[in-house]
């Protein structure tokens, strides 16, 4: 197997980190997830994106998805307007992604 460099390639990598709670249809995400790279115009064909499994954790199942764009190109715009889509399916379908329910405190408060 042999290594490719892609820096001095006219294409980039982005990659958006995804959780999917428990209970919610994995292979229904898969789905969406594929719909929604292959129609959107930005992301190449080849090389081919990738679903990655990342680990379970306590809120759900972490994914990784990789795809390619040519590059210059505005790589955070693409990925917020992917995430809005995934967002905006996820939603009409039903799939949960947890979110974080972490407390913030102001240090000048104190416990009496």
């Amino acid at each position: 197997q042999s290594i490719v460099n892609f820096s001095r390639s006219n294409i980039r990598r982005l990659e958006i980190n995804i959780t999917l709670g428990y209970g919610s249809d994995y292979l229904k995400a898969i789905k969406i997830f594929d719909n929604i790279l292959n129609n959107h115009s930005l992301i190449l064909k080849k090389p081919s994106y990738k679903i990655l499994f990342q680990k379970f954790s306590d809120q759900g199942i972490k994914l990784n998805i990789r795809a390619w764009v040519n590059f210059p190109a505005n790589i955070l715009a693409i990925k917020s307007d992917l995430a809005l889509k995934f967002s905006e399916a996820f939603n009409e379908k039903d799939i949960f992604m947890p979110y974080g329910k972490g407390i913030e405190m102001d240090s000048d408060y104190t416990l009496s």
